[in-house]
């Protein structure tokens, strides 16, 4: 083969790449699921603007839902204390078959770390997990065995917490092995947890509460939200921005971090089971009483449009992905240069975000040093493609000081430094 042919054959195969990278990140982005009562399940594929019906083959209740990639994800529900479910899709929702599961509770939440480790969580103190992708489900055990657990939420194979009624937080650092009680200061019910790190994160439930910790749960403060309603759900978009959504049409969200709460407008009074965003702009919510709501907002919540999808009855979940965390590619363009650029905010407590730039795929480190030279943190150790990305480093952990972070690209194949800078940090607490 000579070289003016293999240039263009080069160039078409460089074109088909792209086509098929752009073509994932749309699927991925337009495609959700929301689901509820009697076994309604719905998908859509551009975004919520049609939703089509599908079918499990059961009328229990679908409560909770999970995905690790666009193709790859998880349902679980049931209805009474005597059946429970868990249906898992491979293919993007086309089929979804059902899974073994040896309990008789019904499950109420569902969260999966990458595809084979997950957890599942629900009435009674039942908590469920697997490490093979949900072929096998192993029954775990705490001492709250009347505990109506709400939600479970893992930041990594080792950390998670659960959450119930009367003012129940519960936390494992050993893959939920073992569980431990947290102070939480409250008996209300709490119905949520998420969390954006091993440290930092939110808790909501009856009465308006939302609990706030930078810590683990070490140390969980209420924050005022002016409001009393139930809250049922909650999402990050980054470290500093999060949504909470529950009874009477309520949608909340703050900015700073947590510190303040204010009321966005819904346009509906019914009640707001779940809320998911897929960056910072753009997400939906549902819920419903005696039918569906489903919301979209495309502004981070000025605006909620209802979409209609033909269903009759309530939704407790909706989920698209990707899910949001820790890394972000904000911009999707593809920079020119290598670029690392000051923290910001700069002095801060306790979390920062960190922005570097990537003009083609390349292996990277993003690490954190103290003043000693020593590495405290490695926040990214990967090979990621071409973009602009944000990374949020929360140093909650660590004592007010000056850190070093670090950036490191080299050449994937022969390993040679390619870019490499370090920023100065100021933690202040």
């Amino acid at each position: 083969m000579n070289k003016d042919f293999k240039k263009p054959v080069l160039f078409i195969s460089s074109l088909l790449i792209l086509l098929i990278f752009l073509t994932s990140q749309s699927f991925s982005q337009q495609t959700g699921f929301a689901m509820g009562y009697n076994g309604t399940l719905l998908k859509t594929t551009n975004s919520g603007v049609n939703w089509t019906s599908q079918s499990i083959g059961s009328n229990q209740t679908l409560w909770s839902q999970f995905f690790v990639s666009a193709q790859t994800g998880w349902i679980v529900g049931g209805l009474s204390n005597d059946s429970s479910i868990i249906f898992k899709t491979t293919n993007g929702g086309s089929n979804w078959f059902k899974q073994p599961v040896n309990v008789k509770h019904w499950l109420t939440s569902v969260c999966f770390i990458n595809s084979q480790s997950g957890w599942a969580a629900g009435a009674s103190g039942t908590i469920l997990k697997t490490t093979n992708g949900g072929t096998n489900w192993l029954v775990l055990t705490t001492e709250q065995s009347s505990l109506l657990i709400e939600s479970i939420w893992f930041a990594d194979e080792n950390t998670g917490w659960i959450t119930g009624w009367s003012g129940n937080i519960l936390k494992t650092t050993n893959g939920g092995n073992n569980w431990f009680t947290q102070e939480t200061g409250t008996s209300a019910n709490i119905y949520t947890s998420k969390f954006f790190s091993k440290y930092l994160g939110y808790a909501a439930g009856g009465n308006g509460i939302i609990l706030m910790t930078q810590n683990g749960g070490a140390e969980w403060r209420k924050i005022p939200t002016g409001v009393t309603g139930e809250l049922f759900s909650l999402v990050f978009t980054d470290s500093l921005t999060a949504y909470a959504s529950g009874d009477g049409g309520l949608i909340l969200k703050t900015s700073n971090g947590g510190l303040n709460w204010s009321q966005q407008s819904s346009g509906t009074n019914v009640r707001l089971e779940s809320i998911n965003f897929v960056n910072s702009q753009t997400g939906w919510i549902v819920g419903g009483f005696g039918g569906d709501v489903i919301l979209k907002t495309s502004n981070a919540g000025v605006n909620w449009i209802p979409q209609t999808s033909g269903s009759t009855h309530e939704l407790y979940s909706v989920f698209f992905f990707p899910y949001p965390t820790g890394i972000e590619n904000p911009a999707g363009d593809i920079p020119k240069d290598f670029r690392l650029s000051q923290n910001y905010p700069n002095p801060f407590n306790p979390v920062t975000k960190i922005k570097f730039d990537i003009p083609n795929k390349s292996a990277m480190s993003l690490k954190v040093f103290d003043v000693l030279g020593r590495e405290i943190s490695t926040l990214i150790n990967e090979t990621l493609p071409a973009g602009s990305y944000e990374k949020i480093w929360d140093a909650s952990a660590f004592p007010s000081g000056i850190y070093f972070c670090k950036i490191e690209v080299t050449e994937s194949i022969l390993h040679t430094l390619k870019y490499s800078k370090v920023i100065r940090m100021l933690l202040t607490k």
